[in-house]
């Protein structure tokens, strides 16, 4: 299937693509930088069309980047991630679909790391407030109540 560009559309599809190569992109933040360059939301469809048939844009892979990347290097729960996808306006199967590769011995080291690392900041206070906080920390970062818990009563 080839798609028929004019010269001006062929300008936004470059500079889309680019937008594209540089890191892997969700079809939302596309749409959004295709409405920076001035293309109407009846007109987008052609542009990501192309994109995904010349696999540019793949939502799928995305999603998965993405976990990966929050997880090992923000250190972040799936709650926080989930939310990070939708606000980038992934379709929800892509985003239930990469949450189910998450390792969940590894994504259990991370959540002891995280409350290991912000136990040594909190020492100097009482065991309830310090607990208290952690909890609060780690529902910041995205992790549930059930897993923070578990996690607590396992000696850290």
């Amino acid at each position: 299937m080839d798609i028929e560009f004019t010269f001006p559309e062929k300008e936004v599809l470059k500079k889309a693509a680019r937008f594209c190569s540089y890191r892997d992109r969700s079809i939302g933040e596309v749409k959004l930088k295709l409405r920076s360059l001035g293309v109407t939301s009846g007109e987008n469809q052609k542009f990501i069309d192309y994109l995904t048939q010349e696999k540019y844009l793949d939502e799928e892979r995305f999603s998965r980047v993405y976990v990966r990347s929050k997880l090992l290097h923000n250190h972040w729960g799936r709650q926080k991630i989930y939310a990070g996808l939708k606000s980038k306006f992934v379709d929800i199967q892509h985003i239930e679909k990469a949450l189910e590769t998450i390792d969940m011995d590894e994504y259990n080291v991370i959540l002891k790391g995280v409350l290991q690392k912000k136990t040594i900041e909190l020492e100097s206070l009482e065991p309830i407030a310090r607990k208290q906080k952690l909890i609060r920390y780690a529902l910041s970062k995205g992790f549930t109540y059930e897993e923070i818990m578990k996690q607590l009563k396992t000696k850290l």
